[in-house]
C-alpha cells in the first residue's frame, strides 16, 4: 500500500495480486491476510493487496468472542467484490514468541487469523484430497457463520470446519447464485439524451433482485428496479445517468447492486459528462 492507492485494488494491478492469481490459475490455493488498516484514515481503512485479488480467500480479524476486530481492514475491492471472505481469530492468539525461542506470547492481527484458516483449509485438502482450490474456497464460504448475507467487514464470516468437511462442491454456490451478463457502455457517457447504460443480469433465486446505484462514497443514487418489477430469471435493466431527483450525475465512479436472497453483485461503471 505504499505505493498504491484505492483504485489499485481491483483484483488486476498490484504485483502480489498479479503473483496469486496466478498461483490459483496454476492450481494453488492462496490464503492471505486482508490487513490491519481499519484505523488508517489516509487510506480508507480498505484491505490490502494481495488481498483484493479474486479466487482467493482473504481473511480478516475477529476476538474470541466473535466481535470484529478494532484493526481488521475491510472491503470493497475498487470494482466492488466483497472482501474479505471470511474472518477468524485474530485477538490475542496464543503464538510463538518472536523474542523468547522457547516461550509463547499473545499476539493480534489478521496475520494471525489468516495462518487458522490456512491451516482449516489444508484439513479439507486433506480430508478431500480431490477437491481443486476453489471447491475448498467453496465450502469454507458456503457453509460460515452468515454465508447468507455477506458483508464488508466480516465477509462470509467465521468458517465452520465441520460443515465444510460435509459440504457437496457440486451445489451452486451461494456466491454464483446471482450473475451479470452484460454492462456496457463502460465508461458511459451520460448526456441526458439517448445515451444509456444497459445492465443484463440472471438470477437463480426465488426472489427478483432489487437493482440501486451507488456513488463511491456509498451513498445511495437510485433505485433502477424493484422486485415487484422484475421477473425471475433473467431481465434488462437501463440507467440514463440521472439520479432519484432526475438529475444527471456528476463525472466519476458508480457502483451498481443487484440484490436478492441477501446476495448481491455489484458491477462498477465509470460515467463522464
Amino acid at each position: 500500500m505504499d505505493w498504491y492507492t484505492y483504485d489499485s485494488l481491483d483484483g488486476l494491478t498490484a504485483v502480489t495480486t498479479q503473483a496469486v492469481r496466478w498461483a490459483t490459475r496454476l492450481g494453488m490455493l492462496v490464503v492471505t491476510s486482508a490487513g490491519n488498516e481499519r484505523s488508517n484514515t489516509s487510506w480508507g481503512g480498505y484491505i490490502i493487496a494481495p488481498a483484493d485479488a479474486d479466487s482467493i480467500i482473504a481473511v480478516g480479524a475477529v476476538d474470541a468472542n466473535g466481535r470484529l476486530a478494532n484493526f481488521s481492514s475491510h472491503g470493497p475491492t475498487f470494482d466492488g467484490r466483497i472482501k474479505p471472505e471470511v474472518v477468524a481469530q485474530g485477538v490475542s492468539v496464543m503464538s510463538a514468541s518472536s523474542v523468547r525461542p522457547s516461550a509463547y506470547a499473545k499476539s493480534s492481527g489478521t496475520s494471525m487469523s489468516a495462518p487458522l484458516v490456512a491451516g482449516s483449509a489444508a484439513l479439507l485438502l486433506q480430508a478431500h484430497p480431490t477437491w481443486r482450490p476453489m471447491e475448498v474456497r467453496q465450502a469454507l464460504l458456503s457453509t460460515a457463520s452468515q454465508a447468507s448475507q455477506p458483508d464488508n467487514d466480516f465477509g462470509w464470516g467465521i468458517p465452520d470446519i465441520l460443515a465444510a468437511l460435509n459440504y457437496d462442491p457440486n451445489q451452486v454456490p451461494i456466491e454464483q447464485q446471482m450473475q451479470i451478463e452484460e454492462a456496457y457502455p463502460n465508461p458511459f457517457i451520460a448526456s441526458g439524451g439517448h445515451n444509456h447504460f444497459v445492465l443484463r443480469w440472471s438470477a437463480a433465486t426465488i426472489t427478483a433482485p432489487k437493482i440501486d446505484v451507488y456513488n463511491l462514497l456509498g451513498e445511495h443514487i437510485l433505485n433502477l428496479y424493484s422486485p415487484a418489477d422484475l421477473a425471475l430469471g433473467k431481465g434488462v435493466v437501463s440507467w440514463q445517468g440521472r439520479d432519484a431527483h432526475g438529475r444527471m450525475v456528476p463525472s466519476g465512479v458508480y457502483f451498481i447492486q443487484i440484490a436478492a436472497n441477501q446476495q448481491s453483485v455489484v458491477r462498477r461503471v465509470i460515467v463522464t459528462r
